[in-house]
């Protein structure tokens, strides 16, 4: 016995709009006490964030600041507020503007730049992370380019 697709059935929802390198990206729902959940947020390889309408599937908002792949995003669970980590070796700390109809935007574009010293010292002792290897192996610059196809990939389960 088979279903037929009922019109309006939203059970299984593709997200599209974000590229994916060879490695997971994480999405998650945006805060249920702020948002109700409203959102769905990714980081991106191009170095964006894609917040998405849960009911539509459709992009709401792109925040770039980022020059290589971000691997991932937090939201505040109070505030609106995200931190975003990124192969860049960066990690930008988003604000909502004023209104909502602004996108949000880097608090003062300030980058909370990891420990420098750490990382030469994990540098000079030969330990790569697994994401700074995958990184070396796909080609990703430092300047963001990638050797990578882009195209539209599906938001799917993290498990």
């Amino acid at each position: 016995m088979t279903k037929s697709l009922l019109e309006g059935d939203t059970s299984v929802m593709t997200y599209r709009g974000h590229t994916v390198l060879q490695t997971l990206i994480r999405c998650r729902f945006s805060p249920a006490f702020s948002t109700g959940q409203r959102y769905i947020y990714t980081g991106c390889a191009a170095g964006r964030i894609v917040l998405y309408d849960v009911l539509t599937g459709k992009i709401e908002s792109i925040l770039n600041g980022h020059r290589a792949c971000v691997r991932d995003v937090s939201w505040h669970p109070y505030r609106g507020e995200l931190v975003s980590v990124s192969w860049d070796q960066s990690v930008l700390k988003w604000a909502q503007s004023g209104s909502e109809d602004e996108q949000a935007k880097p608090s003062a574009r300030e980058a909370l730049t990891r420990n420098r010293s750490l990382a030469d010292r994990k540098k000079e002792a030969g330990s790569l992370r697994r994401s700074a290897r995958i990184a070396a192996r796909t080609g990703l610059a430092r300047d963001g380019s990638s050797s990578s196809t882009t195209g539209d990939e599906s938001v799917g389960s993290t498990g």
